[in-house]
């Protein structure tokens, strides 16, 4: 299992719903998550701290970016 942080980027509010559903879906790999809404700018930052297989984190960062308005990216910890 590896330790990552996942940023994500929302710029469509609509998106919110697919978005959370997805982020429903890895629960279990959640250890903590942090959301700043940035109303004046229309853009809300969402990080994440994830553990999970390398392959888990993919998938998921895979699903998030194809969500109109959603930009995900993780980082991961050092070797």
């Amino acid at each position: 299992m590896r330790v990552s942080i996942v940023g994500i980027y929302v710029t469509e509010q609509k998106s919110a719903p697919e978005l959370n559903a997805v982020l429903h879906e890895y629960y279990c790999f959640v250890e903590g998550r942090f959301g700043l809404p940035k109303v004046k700018e229309g853009l809300n930052v969402i990080t994440l701290i994830f553990q999970a297989p390398k392959k888990e984190i993919e998938e998921m960062i895979e699903k998030l970016n194809v969500i109109e308005g959603v930009k995900a990216k993780a980082h991961y910890e050092f070797d």
